[in-house]
């Protein structure tokens, strides 16, 4: 039977793969990635269209033009990072992967070129100040435009200037290296040469070496065996230590650390205005969330017939599960009957249908578009935006993530399951007594959850914050976090925010997590929860909210949509009410 299935599979591969070996299109409906080595020319492409855009730019007058020049540039480079790291991130073949982490490094190399690029800089400028223009959203885009050169450093002197196009591309090669491996055990980043690494902290690595490139010269001489000597930099906390010294280089910037850098565009403004909401929150949810870990220790001492057991970090996640099951019986696989693809899909469709007057429609996949023919391409057209540079999540950090918060209510509303949830032979909705339950084991610990979420934010913002010259000691400053900001103790000997891919994905920016779920559950109980599925309630989230992308001030658009007591002035910055949440986690 086994040798029959494996036949049947190998018959399926060998099918598809005949059809592939002919695409009349290519991976994501681009022709030129036919195959793995397209990326190539992906990038090729790409650079040589933002090379044209750039000449003719040049040649413009001040104007809104120049806008959507630069839009386009923007556009044509994003084509390539988004198809290459869904790529990466994503495709089952060994050589479509490392052809796109190839081709996602060399569009970022070329785009920090364009972000240095006086010739651009100096056009925005001009359109700014001579060009006249008309609209918000033009006037919008050329500023965001202009912050994003000064972001990079092109105010600064040559030299300056150079320093910091090093340290983002040593930052990108790091941080994938780092993401990488959280997966591997032990894992490690060579550099070369070894000259890139500050010389006061080089004794920290390990030395490496490896064959050095050669000249014509060299290839000359059979004898030659120069070698480039590099540095090993091991996946460890000292590692984090080490790297963390190097935030001192944002005093290029103009700031006293890489997390007032990061922050400062956005609503927020500064890393105190966040790390005092964020302390602030603590205080507030420290009081429940030590009852919370009471209940849970008190749990574990009767299931362990141990009157002075003690709770451990490794306790949580066991004997909560267990107090969930104990007190709402919810079968997991009763559950999953209601959820196959096919209804989920058909869940999107009522949400959008119903908000928005939407739909999503499935396009057929060209031959040599995917990768398995079980692989679904879904369409739904948004023309609200004149400038790409605004859509999507291309809006300040610390709003980013409020529609998808927001949506998780709707995810959990028992009005909006039982229009798609339905039974795969019965075709009767998920009862509401089930939803009932999923919903009464999911709040049962709120503060710990908001907690946690608490002390992850004040320990990104920590370790990229303003430090002394002395090294920071990663460990001992998440453990003294940890046993502050939470009920819970910390495991002496570990490192595990070594292994925190947030770091990197979200350095310095956490913590707008906790602003996203502020901002959402405002919005939910003021607009959404009494009729979350009516037309009205979605043409105000359309109308008011998701439709402006980047394209408007995002205090003002909370403001607009919710009204003023969304958000709060403080220290020169802004943050969430947390009215809404304390209610919500029951404070």
């Amino acid at each position: 039977m086994l040798l029959r299935a494996a036949a049947i599979r190998r018959a399926a591969v060998a099918a598809y793969s005949t059809a592939a070996a002919r695409p009349e299109t290519g991976l994501y409906g681009f022709d030129v990635l036919r195959t793995a080595k397209g990326f190539r020319r992906f990038v090729d492409e790409a650079i040589q269209r933002s090379d044209e855009l750039v000449a003719h730019i040049a040649q413009l007058p001040p104007s809104a033009e120049i806008v959507r020049a630069m839009d386009e540039i923007s556009n044509t480079v994003c084509s390539v990072i988004d198809s290459a790291e869904l790529c990466r991130n994503t495709h089952p073949d060994r050589e479509f992967v490392e052809e796109g982490d190839k081709a996602s490094m060399r569009i970022y190399e070329h785009l920090q070129y364009l972000n240095t690029h006086t010739t651009l800089y100096n056009a925005i400028l001009k359109a700014e100040s001579e060009g006249g223009l008309l609209t918000d959203e033009t006037r919008k885009a050329a500023n965001n435009l202009r912050v994003d050169f000064e972001k990079g450093g092109i105010h600064l002197p040559k030299d300056k200037l150079e320093r910091v196009n090093q340290l983002n591309l040593a930052i990108a090669q790091l941080g994938r290296k780092f993401n990488e491996n959280i997966m591997m055990k032990p894992g490690f980043v060579d550099i070369y040469p070894a000259s890139r690494i500050p010389r006061n902290i080089q004794h920290n690595f390990k030395a490496v070496s490896r064959s050095r490139p050669m000249g014509i010269e060299e290839q000359s001489n059979p004898m030659n065996t120069t070698r480039q000597k590099g540095l090993r930099i091991l996946a460890d906390s000292g590692t984090l230590s080490s790297a963390l010294r190097w935030v001192s280089d944002e005093e290029t910037m103009g700031c006293k650390s890489y997390a007032e850098f990061a922050i400062r565009p956005n609503m927020a403004a500064s890393a105190d205005v966040v790390m005092a909401f964020l302390n602030d929150l603590s205080d507030i949810v420290r009081h429940k969330a030590d009852e919370e870990f009471i209940t849970i220790r008190d749990f574990k001492r009767r299931k362990c017939n141990q009157k002075s057991a003690d709770l451990e970090p490794w306790d949580e996640d066991y004997y909560i599960g267990m107090m969930k099951s104990s007190a709402h019986s919810v079968d997991p696989s009763v559950v999953a009957s209601y959820f196959p693809l096919s209804q989920c899909i058909k869940g999107l469709n009522v949400l959008v249908e119903s908000l928005f007057g939407a739909t999503f429609n499935q396009i057929p996949m060209g031959d040599g578009e995917s990768w398995h023919p079980d692989v679904i391409k879904l369409s739904l057209h948004h023309p609200d935006q004149d400038y790409q540079h605004f859509s999507g999540t291309r809006v300040a950090l610390d709003v980013a993530e409020t529609p998808s918060n927001l949506f998780e209510f709707y995810a959990w509303d028992y009005r909006v399951l039982r229009t798609f949830a339905l039974d795969e032979t019965t075709g009767d909705p998920i009862p509401e007594k089930l939803v009932k339950a999923l919903n009464a084991s999911r709040n049962m610990f709120p503060a710990t959850e908001l907690q946690r979420q608490i002390f992850y934010s004040i320990m990104d913002l920590t370790l990229f914050g303003e430090h002394t010259s002395k090294p920071l000691d990663t460990i001992s400053a998440v453990a003294d976090l940890k046993r502050k900001h939470t009920s819970w103790n910390y495991v002496e000997g570990t490192h595990w925010h070594t292994r925190f891919s947030h770091l990197i994905n979200y350095g310095a920016g956490y913590y707008s997590y906790l602003y996203a779920r502020c901002f959402a559950t405002t919005i939910w109980h003021e607009v959404c929860q009494d009729n979350p599925l009516s037309r009205s309630t979605g043409s105000a989230l359309r109308d008011k909210f998701l439709r402006y992308g980047g394209a408007k001030d995002p205090s003002a658009l909370l403001k607009d949509f919710v009204g003023d007591s969304v958000i709060r002035n403080s220290g020169g910055g802004i943050i969430p009410d947390i009215s809404s949440l304390r209610k919500e986690v029951g404070l």
